[in-house]
């Protein structure tokens, strides 16, 4: 089950899915596009280049809330650390049911792990850590 995080203007949001991938995009009807996705492993030739990947999954919004932050932490085996931090807000007519709502998460990035072995990305909404994802940089053979 998801984490309900209470948000400080009121309403409720949580991470319903996240996902690895090697891409992802947000489609113009507000669907996902995710190529690749669930792969615990990245096969690589040298941690020196850099490689594609993405996180993609959805945010619910419940009573009424309108925006939640989120916050992305990569960090790769090699010491690399990316931290990405954005409002979100539920998408234009994605209301359903008893005053919900949903915003779709895309975020494409390409990083050198400078090492073989475990890469961790971190997702926060509105301060509270909702999920860790792991993966590994692993060589060729």
């Amino acid at each position: 089950m998801a984490k309900q995080i209470d948000l400080a203007e009121g309403g409720y949001a949580e991470l319903d899915y996240a996902t690895l991938a090697t891409f992802a995009r947000i489609n113009a009807d507000g669907t996902l596009t995710i190529l690749d996705a669930g792969f615990l492993r990245l096969v690589i030739m040298d941690p020196a280049l850099p490689v594609d990947f993405a996180i993609a999954g959805r945010i619910r919004f419940r009573d009424g809330a309108r925006r939640a932050e989120m916050k992305l932490v990569v960090s790769t085996p090699g010491g690399m650390r990316l931290e990405l931090v954005s409002e979100v807000e539920p998408a234009l007519h994605t209301e359903y049911g008893d005053g919900r709502s949903h915003a779709m998460l895309a975020f494409n990035t390409q990083m050198a792990p400078g090492a073989y072995g475990e890469a961790e990305i971190l997702i926060y909404l509105d301060g509270v850590q909702v999920r860790r994802l792991v993966f590994e940089f692993v060589p060729v053979g």
